[in-house]
């Protein structure tokens, strides 16, 4: 992984004598190395994912076992490589795409601000939404045990997730619904569950209820007629 980082590093000559050129070469030589390393480390985490680990499945992953081991793997070289590359592309449709290529489902003109997802293929996030900065996407859960738990996040269409909100493992946001800042959507939960209209809830009333309001009435009306 770092054969081509180390060949752009061996390209400085340190026999030269210094200068703004020479130190000019030597930052932009730091640099591409720097970038070879994380674009080399990605095609390597592309070809492990494919081939080694898998797609993977929602439910447990029980600690200790072959799965658990190569998800660890995995995990890690993900956090270290793709942080910085989400940072880099964010606020633009590269980073969508970038997710895509991993496994995500991420519709057209979705904008996404500086968001890290750790596990991509678990998330959904439907046509022109809108992700602001420091959402976090639950989409896997270390238990005490060692476990780890698995499962989707989905965000519907038309969506705005305001910035530091939390969406918990399993959580669904329904179409065209507003996540305010700070929010933290519980985990199993769907946001934006439609309550029933109020009219509907006055006819749906108990016959009861009723006989009592019409009594009632009566009772003030007959009050009314002896004053």
């Amino acid at each position: 992984i770092s054969y081509p980082s180390v060949l752009l590093l061996s390209q400085v000559d340190v026999t030269r004598p210094h200068s703004i050129s020479y130190a000019f070469e030597c930052i932009t030589y730091i640099c591409l190395s720097i970038v070879t390393l994380i674009f080399s480390g990605l095609v390597w985490i592309w070809l492990f994912k494919h081939i080694i680990l898998g797609r993977l499945k929602t439910g447990i992953i029980l600690n200790h076992s072959w799965i658990h081991f190569k998800w660890f793997i995995y995990d890690t070289m993900w956090k270290i490589a793709a942080s910085n590359v989400a940072f880099a592309l964010s606020g633009t449709k590269l980073l969508g795409v970038f997710y895509n290529l991993y496994g995500a489902n991420i519709g057209d003109n979705v904008f996404m601000e500086s968001t890290f997802l750790r596990i991509p293929e678990l998330v959904t996030i439907g046509n022109n939404s809108n992700i602001e900065e420091g959402v976090d996407f639950e989409v896997c859960y270390e238990h005490i045990s060692g476990n780890v738990i698995l499962y989707p996040i989905i965000v519907g269409h038309k969506c705005v997730i305001e910035a530091s909100s939390v969406l918990g493992i399993q959580s669904t946001i329904l179409d065209n619904e507003r996540v305010p800042a700070l929010t933290v959507v519980e985990r199993g939960a769907v946001f934006g569950e439609k309550k029933e209209p109020i009219s509907e809830f006055i006819i749906k009333q108990p016959f009861s209820n009723i006989f009592n309001y019409v009594f009632e009435l009566l009772l003030t009306c007959l009050l009314q007629s002896f004053n």
